[in-house]
């Protein structure tokens, strides 16, 4: 019989969160707290799970971290997260069958929120756009492309596009989805209390808020190059989806 093989994940959680895991013993997607103008994002990438994951039973994603920097897979929560200041918070290593998570880049996944159609680079995503305003194309033609095109961010090498235009997948971070975790698969906890945020950060976060698009906001990370960056930040995509995940979309 062959092992199975596993691949660790870090997830980050409040205090109030941990406790539900460890007395429910399984911690699960809630979707009834998914921000509105997410949920097309998250229908679609349910689908994919559906697709992609043997044996999902179509619960609501939990999010987690499959590597948040290049030289370090186990993210900062100082640096993921917006907590207030003081709140006390765990990052839960677990180890998870690689066969039950789907991983994809956690920059690019900004652009499915937002709606955008994913070019290869800059030059298809003018082309594409140029034919969506033209008239000229069905709007069920053009929804198509523009989901497909999303397949992109489950695509971790270079060949999906121009680096320049959609960063480099070997530096990326990369974010996982997975149907539920179980408390038996938490190999290590560290607890940690979220430092007080810099004035710099309390601008970006109040920026985002005006945008009247989610509550609290964390810039998109700096990875993406600033074209990319500067034509998603305008559409929401200011909101860090995959650290409002581990507070906001997992049952308590």
């Amino acid at each position: 019989m062959t092992a199975q093989q596993c691949e660790r994940i870090w997830a980050i959680h409040d205090e109030a969160a941990w406790k539900h895991f460890e007395q429910s013993g399984v911690m699960k997607g809630d979707g009834r707290r998914v921000i509105h103008d997410f949920r097309p994002a998250y229908y679609w990438i349910m689908e994919q799970m559906r697709q992609r994951i043997p044996g999902y039973g179509g619960g609501y994603p939990v999010w987690a971290w499959s590597r948040w920097k290049r030289r370090s897979h186990k993210p900062d929560p100082h640096e993921c997260t917006r907590y207030p200041s003081g709140t006390q918070g765990v990052v839960v290593e677990c180890e998870v069958p690689c066969d039950s998570i789907l991983k994809s880049d956690h920059e690019l996944w900004h652009i499915i929120l937002s709606g955008q159609y994913l070019g290869a680079s800059e030059e298809e995503e003018m082309e594409w756009e140029q034919r969506e305003l033209s008239g000229n194309v069905a709007h069920d033609v053009l929804e198509q492309e523009r989901r497909r095109s999303w397949g992109k961010i489950f695509d971790l090498t270079n060949n999906r596009g121009d680096p320049k235009w959609l960063g480099s997948a070997n530096t990326c971070a990369v974010q996982a989805v997975i149907e539920k975790i179980l408390l038996d698969q938490v190999r290590k906890v560290e607890w940690f209390t979220h430092a007080p945020r810099s004035l710099h950060r309390q601008v970006e976060e109040e920026w985002c808020r005006l945008t009247e698009r989610c509550s609290v906001g964390l810039p998109v990370q700096g990875s993406l190059p600033a074209g990319r960056q500067a034509r998603a930040m305008p559409q929401a995509v200011c909101e860090d989806a995959a650290s409002v995940s581990w507070w906001s979309f997992t049952a308590r």
